[in-house]
């Protein structure tokens, strides 16, 4: 289906929803991060995107020690100050059953890295084909990562957020659609979902402010992925695979320097978490290749923790690394993390979390003197997360 008649088509869904209320079953639901925390020690620089541009453009800058919370969002601590606005964030879902086959959802986030706009994260119908068969479409995050679906539904997870150097790219949505199969046998379920579609984000955030400094137009398109989830109570095991073309440009003084066009990328991922007893384990692993430039984006997260009572204590270590072909590794940093979470009443958590960074990246020849990406740093933070 064209973009164009998958956007109508949705519209109209959603209009036809809103037009008929009187007959909706409706359903409202949210989530709340409210988080705080602040570089503890690094280096006292400033920071300037490392593919920044001269001239009249100034590149966004940070004033390290900085840590990168969210990516997609350029959620940033820096300066050793306290931060409300880095990881905050407000969500609203709402969930409208139109008849007993068709449905329709849209959930709207505001986040205070983006002081506090509300974007529209998920905005989509869904059709009952069978019991086991879904079809969805509509904007819809791209499910490429364990936790994609509720990246930022803090409670849903033990640590104040997902390790950053795995979860974070550039484009996180897509506009298209998707078949959804789901199964049980006894104890064990399966679900696989294939999807297609695009993305176009003009003046993309995590471009702009972390890597250029200015005006970066990303457009995934061809995009198409499967994954499929098994397992039971206790363990969970999950692929996924991806395959898209990129093209990205960038604007400097207002002129368009055309970056990438038509380069194709494929992503690979592999998880496998567990719960059993009071133990937990959280291991995930993935890879983006460009195949034409020989680039290779490789990140794991491996974590195991134990619940007492209320309190989940959980030590895990991520990793994240950029190989290019016709230079050395061009971005590497390695977090140590320790996290504790309270379960203080049945729908909210408050979390502590520390966290280590080991900067490894080589930008010698872009950045003059600098080595590293942001530095090495440590951080602390303290999260209250709620759904309701």
């Amino acid at each position: 289906m064209r973009p164009s008649l998958l956007y109508a088509a949705t519209a109209a869904a959603f209009a036809t929803a809103l037009g008929s209320a009187h007959a909706l079953e409706t359903s409202i639901n949210g989530f709340a991060n409210i988080t705080v925390g602040r570089t503890l020690s690094g280096v006292h620089e400033t920071y300037t995107p490392p593919f920044g541009v001269t001239g009249s453009e100034v590149p966004h800058q940070y004033q390290c020690p900085c840590y990168i919370a969210n990516w997609e969002h350029a959620g940033v601590y820096e300066n050793n100050d306290w931060n409300f606005n880095a990881e905050s964030s407000l969500g609203l879902q709402g969930n409208f059953t139109i008849d007993d086959k068709l449905s329709a959802t849209l959930q709207v986030t505001a986040r205070g890295g983006n002081s506090y706009h509300a974007d529209i994260d998920w905005a989509y119908v869904s059709y009952e084909m069978t019991p086991k068969l879904l079809l969805q479409a509509g904007h819809k995050r791209l499910p490429i990562y364990y936790y994609s679906d509720f990246m930022y539904v803090g409670y849903s997870y033990p640590w104040v957020r997902p390790p950053s150097d795995l979860y974070g790219w550039q484009i996180y949505g897509y506009n298209g659609a998707n078949i959804l199969y789901r199964d049980s046998w006894g104890d064990w379920s399966l679900k696989t979902n294939v999807w297609a579609g695009e993305s176009r984000d003009n003046d993309n955030t995590m471009m702009a402010n972390l890597y250029y400094g200015g005006r970066v137009d990303e457009n995934w398109k061809d995009i198409i992925g499967a994954y499929v989830d098994f397992g039971n109570e206790y363990i969970t095991a999950r692929a996924v695979t991806m395959r898209n073309k990129v093209d990205r440009t960038q604007y400097v003084n207002g002129a368009a320097n055309v970056l990438l066009q038509d380069v194709g990328q494929n992503f690979y991922g592999l998880a496998l978490n567990a719960d059993w007893k009071n133990f937990i384990l959280r291991s995930e692993m993935n890879q983006f290749k460009r195949p034409v430039s020989a680039n290779v984006y490789k990140s794991y997260l491996l974590g195991g923790g134990y619940k007492l009572g209320k309190f989940t204590a959980m030590l895990t270590r991520s990793k994240f690394r950029e190989i290019a072909r016709d230079w050395e590794e061009v971005e590497a940093h390695n977090t140590n993390s320790a996290s504790l979470r309270w379960d203080f009443h049945p729908s909210a958590s408050l979390k502590l979390q520390f966290d280590k960074v080991e900067d490894e990246s080589r930008f010698n020849l872009i950045s003059g003197n600098r080595n590293g990406f942001s530095g090495d740093t440590k951080l602390v933070t303290i999260s209250l997360q709620t759904v309701f």
